[in-house]
């Protein structure tokens, strides 16, 4: 295994195995970031849903550096669907890997659209389960472009690590 200051990563040679050659393990490891994209899009849901009362919600009570701060809001809706995004695009990166598919765009899209058809769901959930939260478009926008980014992101950087035979 490569290390890189803060990074795990595969060796190139175990990645562009052949699905035949891979041992159970390799092919079932898509499932753990699978799980931790449904354990944190849970989490989301439940901290979205979360009354926001007098204390301005979940999020501003554990970082209470962004009380204040100009467009904060938008800013944890893109971050917490950019993290969404990571885990899925790595647990469909790994999946198609193990399936001895190629990784295309079209699959990076497919990404970047669960998460914001997931972002729209939640904003409509607010407006029907919540009192003091409600749907907005721009929390919408700031979910999807969050998703999009962080897809971004991950197709250029692994591009370079992921696909690359040269390390």
């Amino acid at each position: 295994m490569l290390r890189m200051p803060g990074f795990f990563m595969p060796d190139m040679k175990e990645v562009m195995r052949s699905p035949l050659s891979m041992t159970a393990a390799d092919q079932r490891l898509w499932r753990v970031p699978a799980a931790c994209s449904l354990a944190w899009a849970l989490f989301m849901l439940w901290g979205c849903l979360n009354e926001t009362g007098a204390s301005g919600g979940l999020i501003l009570r554990l970082f209470p550096f962004l009380n204040g701060m100009a467009y904060a809001d938008k800013l944890v809706h893109a971050s917490l669907h950019g993290v969404l995004a990571t885990l899925l695009w790595w647990a469909a990166v790994l999946r198609a890997r193990s399936l001895g598919r190629a990784w295309t765009l079209a699959q990076a899209a497919c990404v970047v659209g669960l998460c914001a058809v997931y972002g729209g769901l939640i904003e409509g959930l607010q407006s029907f389960l919540t009192v003091t939260r409600g749907a907005e478009w721009l929390d919408a926008l700031a979910n999807t472009l969050g998703a999009g980014l962080a897809v971004l992101f991950w197709q250029r950087l692994g591009s370079r690590w992921l696909y690359s035979s040269k390390i």
